[in-house]
């Protein structure tokens, strides 16, 4: 018998800002609920203008969110896609102070391991020629991983080294004629870094490698803003998909339990616990105030109950779809371990949009012959059409049941196009008001924490006129957004 409190809790499961700066640890499947919550979490980011960087080895959590992330926040990294591709300066900041010299040096030895012997460790003779060619190559006037090659023995590391910078798809990350990926500007600025590390698309030894060179180069960058004021560094969230294949704790350990001071959220999403060494579980289930976890299996479930406690492992082992344990921090407090079930989110209206985002299109093509697109231009498209059924309603030609059902038709199918706009600029998370569904404030696009209307607007400027102009309420919302997402 369960020994915890079960409650009902609505998707998504939010945790505040402030206690995530204990980190997030998700366990489950993919296919359990917890890839569905992950998703959650990063489209509430969005929507909110929270930054983050997404290390994903699926490239299915990429492919789920990539759309909804503002454009002009948007950073792609995608060594299977030239257009995705960046230079990456590994060794930039680590000049502003020693630690962060010895741990870039450390580490890259400990990366470039994990790739390579992913079940294995290299000899110390081998250690030894990799550290003392990469401590030689970061001291270069122009420091670059391609030139730790030029201080190497032959040998099969080099050869393999050789293959990962120099060869195949990761011969343009180091070019520098590419732009550089800007760490810091992505943090301080809350963009948004898509690294798509599909292993399907790019192999094994590609998605360890990169990914880990990009969590590094995160905690030395993060490191170099100790400089800044504590209210001048932009918090920014760290999302570790398949955590399983990143498991190094050389470079964990110290970035677990330095990240409050970094700036940086962790939230290590994970189907395994039970291949992951002791130290790497002690760093977590000791520092990550936050456990959120789905139905596990035997292995799993007693390493869960052992270290999360209250509940024994057969409670882990029986949890139900959407069903999960977790312990969170609240107001930096942790609490009881309890149980929750997360009710279903209703997919349907992701769906009912992206039709009727068709839908206005082909409308506005047909009836109106505008071409629609999601650019700010379209805004004063979306105003005309809804200036033409104003004339039709002003003129009285739109009476009784099927008039309204017209012009509720038209504030939707319109009024979601000018969602999207909004959306695909800022951000933002659709949600339905089910106490009131055919209300036209039902539909509610939150961006940055502001509610707005935009199917209420548009059957507004119908019903009104030019008084309640869509080219107005943009801009006036253009102000707001930008301002909030300044501060």
């Amino acid at each position: 018998m369960s020994a915890g409190e079960h409650s009902e809790l609505s998707i998504p499961l939010l945790i505040s800002q402030e206690d995530r700066v204990r980190n997030v640890f998700l366990y489950g499947r993919p296919e359990g609920g917890r890839d569905k919550l992950l998703v959650d979490f990063l489209k509430c980011d969005i929507a909110n203008g929270r930054g983050f960087t997404l290390i994903d080895p699926s490239g299915d959590i990429v492919k789920a969110i990539k759309y909804t992330v503002p454009q002009d926040k948007l950073v792609l990294f995608d060594l299977a896609d030239s257009e995705g591709l960046w230079q990456l300066d590994y060794f930039d900041h680590i000049a502003d102070s020693e630690r962060v010299s010895f741990l870039a040096t450390n580490n890259f030895v400990s990366i470039l391991e994990s790739a390579v012997l992913p079940t294995g460790k290299f000899s110390v003779e081998t250690l030894k020629s990799l550290y003392k060619a990469t401590l030689s190559a970061s001291q270069l006037p122009e420091p670059s991983l391609a030139k730790i090659i030029d201080f190497l023995l032959e040998s099969k590391e080099k050869e393999k080294l050789r293959q990962l910078v120099l060869e195949g798809l990761g011969k343009n990350v180091f070019n520098l004629n590419k732009k550089k990926l800007d760490l810091l500007s992505i943090m301080q600025n809350n963009q948004y870094l898509l690294c798509d590390f599909g292993k399907a698309r790019i192999g094994e030894e590609n998605a360890i490698f990169y990914g880990l060179l990009i969590i590094q180069m995160l905690q030395q960058v993060a490191s170099a803003r100790y400089g800044l004021p504590s209210d001048k560094r932009t918090v920014h969230q760290l999302y570790v998909n398949r955590f399983e294949n990143y498991a190094n704790k050389d470079i964990f350990a110290s970035f677990i339990s330095e990240s409050r001071p970094l700036g940086i959220n962790i939230h290590l999403v994970t189907e395994s616990v039970y291949n992951l060494d002791r130290d790497m579980l002690g760093s977590i289930f000791g520092n990550f105030g936050n456990l959120i976890c789905f139905k596990a299996g035997k292995v799993d479930a007693e390493i869960l109950a052992k270290n999360i406690g209250l509940f024994v492992s057969s409670d882990f082992e029986n949890l139900k779809a959407n069903e999960l344990i977790l312990r969170l921090i609240s107001k930096l407090a942790v609490t009881q371990p309890r149980k929750v079930m997360l009710s279903s989110t209703d997919e349907s209206l992701e769906t009912k949009i992206r039709q009727s985002l068709e839908d206005a299109k082909k409308s506005a093509k047909d009836i109106f012959e505008t071409d629609l697109d999601f650019t700010v231009q379209s805004v004063e498209k979306l105003d005309n059409i809804a200036n033409t059924f104003y004339n039709v309603v002003a003129k009285g030609g739109v009476k009784g049941i099927g008039g309204d059902e017209m012009l509720w038709k038209a504030s939707w199918l319109y009024g979601c196009f000018l969602g999207e706009v909004i959306r695909k600029r800022w951000g933002g998370m659709w949600l339905m008001d089910k106490d009131k569904p055919d209300d036209k404030n039902a539909l509610i696009l939150n961006v940055h924490g502001n509610s707005t209307f935009p199917v209420f607007k548009v059957a507004k400027r119908i019903t009104n006129g030019p008084e309640d102009s869509l080219v107005h309420y943009y801009n006036v919302l253009e102000q707001l957004l930008t301002n909030s997402s300044n501060k």
